[in-house]
């Protein structure tokens, strides 16, 4: 016979098993719910889309849509988003699943590789938006206090990677010089110095003066929009005050 310890204590429930049980769940809902869970991600893309928007034109005194950023585009916007974003987040996980592979097929009781897969992929897809949330608006608000400065905001295109993080959505807003069409009897004098052109939007053009530090918006059929080649800022010519 042998002694058996009686002030031994006894066996508490093992925490991986209990994270294991957890992450099972979720990839349960993940892959019984596919169509729902792709109809979340997407809304979510909208709403980070339209606050990075909402962010940068709201420093005007405009909405997004005054400056012809319809619903489609944004749609089309965070469309772009999510696609790269999945396709970003897919590579990884696929890489760091191969870095960690294990025997065996999937480390879940009664799940498949595949079925892992894409839950590790939802998780990482929705913890990036979550980011994007907070990063678009701040990123934004900085870009539009460039904008109040006279400086220029263009897409990124294949540029490094510090510019494509500042202007991910790729917004353009560019200083241009304004001048009316025959006799019009302009409700704002533009002169000579540039200002920074916003968009348009039924027919209205908004601008912003870094003069006056003032939003101006005109009909956009009474004037001309042009930009000097090489045309990088638009600084005040005739001092802060007109």
């Amino acid at each position: 016979m042998t002694d058996v310890d009686a002030t031994a204590e006894p066996p508490t429930p093992d925490d991986d098993s209990s994270k294991d049980t957890l992450w099972t769940r979720f990839v349960g809902l993940v892959t019984g719910n596919l169509p729902f869970v792709v109809s979340l991600a997407g809304a979510f893309a909208y709403f980070v889309v339209l606050r990075g928007q909402t962010s940068l034109y709201s420093k005007f005194g405009l909405e997004p849509e005054d400056v012809g950023s319809s619903c489609a585009e944004t749609l089309g916007r965070a469309a772009a988003g999510l696609i790269t974003l999945l396709v970003v987040v897919g590579i990884c996980v696929a890489l760091t699943a191969r870095w960690r592979k294990k025997p065996g097929g999937s480390s879940l009781a009664g799940v498949s590789r595949e079925k892992e897969y894409l839950g590790r992929v939802v998780a990482v897809l929705l913890v990036a938006l979550g980011v994007c949330a907070v990063w678009l608006p701040v990123s934004y608000q900085l870009e539009a206090n460039r904008v109040r400065d006279g400086e220029p905001v263009r897409p990124a295109g294949l540029t490094t990677l510090q510019r494509v993080l500042k202007n991910p959505l790729g917004i353009r807003v560019e200083p241009v010089r304004v001048t009316w069409i025959g006799e019009t009897k302009p409700a704002n004098d533009f002169e000579d110095d540039p200002v920074m052109y916003l968009g348009r939007a039924d027919g209205t053009a908004a601008f912003f003066d870094p003069c006056t530090k003032s939003t101006v918006r005109v009909p956009d059929g009474d004037i001309v929009m042009t930009r000097k080649q090489h045309e990088e800022d638009a600084h005040c010519r005739t001092g802060p005050e007109r």
